[in-house]
């Protein structure tokens, strides 16, 4: 039985950007959370929502533009660059059916793909 304190966390790969914002954000530290609010104190999710519907509000963006809309775009994103399986295991999903929610194929992706036909 592993019991290291990471044995229940799940194992994320990270990007050359990701990693550039992730060094931004922790800066010199070397422990505690990684994203801190503007008064120092972590991020709670309550904070994070509540700050973003604000500063979307304030941007004049439509209300139903919510932040969980950004781990679709991103999934979608993934399953058209590199496909549905790198979407998978980059979004933690144990099931594949999962991931397909995250398929966002439009008009024109529809008629490309019959233009693979000979």
């Amino acid at each position: 039985m592993d019991l290291s304190p990471f044995s229940h966390c799940r194992r994320i790969p990270v990007g050359r950007k990701l990693g550039e914002l992730l060094d931004q954000a922790i800066g010199t530290r070397a422990e505690g959370p990684v994203f801190l609010s503007p008064s120092g104190r972590p991020w709670k999710v309550a904070n994070l929502s509540r700050t973003y519907s604000r500063l979307r509000d304030a941007a004049g963006l439509p209300r139903d533009l919510v932040l969980y809309l950004a781990r679709h775009e991103c999934g979608t994103k993934v399953c058209r660059a590199k496909g549905i399986e790198y979407a998978r295991r980059l979004l933690g999903h144990a099931n594949i059916s999962t991931t397909q929610r995250y398929m966002h194929l439009d008009d024109r992706e529809l008629a490309d793909a019959q233009d693979l036909v000979e």
